[in-house]
């Protein structure tokens, strides 16, 4: 990995304070964040000011970026822990672990302990990212 989500932020460059203040914090807070009401409050805008700015301004709706950073940090850490499914559903921000399962099904179609042992999946796995972001064709 290493040209995923992240990458693709850091070369987002936005027109708004408001969106530079916000990609900063996302970066450095997805996890923390279980809804978008919550990041917004933390930016003192209303969630539909925030979710039109990141369409507008980035691209791509903040619900499925908020969702690629998590997955993505789930990617990381199936790939490079022993961590059972639950506890990196937990550590990635759901509190629920079927809808994790959902949620990563939707982005790989496999589950997230198929996707530990499938190499080549793990190893294209920024492509279906960045693919789910829009922001890649698929092949």
């Amino acid at each position: 990995m290493g040209g995923g989500i992240q990458c693709y932020l850091t070369n987002l460059q936005p027109e708004s304070e408001l969106m530079r203040r916000a990609l900063r914090l996302l970066e450095e807070k997805y996890l923390q964040y279980k809804y978008i009401e919550d990041f917004a409050d933390e930016l003192g805008v209303a969630k539909e000011t925030l979710a039109g700015k990141f369409k507008g301004e980035c691209g791509v709706g903040l619900k499925r970026l908020l969702l690629a950073l998590k997955i993505e940090h789930a990617v990381y850490l199936l790939t490079n822990s022993n961590l059972n499914i639950k506890t990196i559903s937990e550590q990635t921000g759901f509190k629920i672990p079927q809808r994790f399962n959902e949620c990563f099904r939707k982005i790989f179609g496999i589950a997230p302990g198929d996707f530990r042992k499938n190499n080549e999946l793990r190893a294209n796995a920024d492509e279906k990212l960045l693919e789910f972001l829009g922001k890649l064709k698929k092949t």
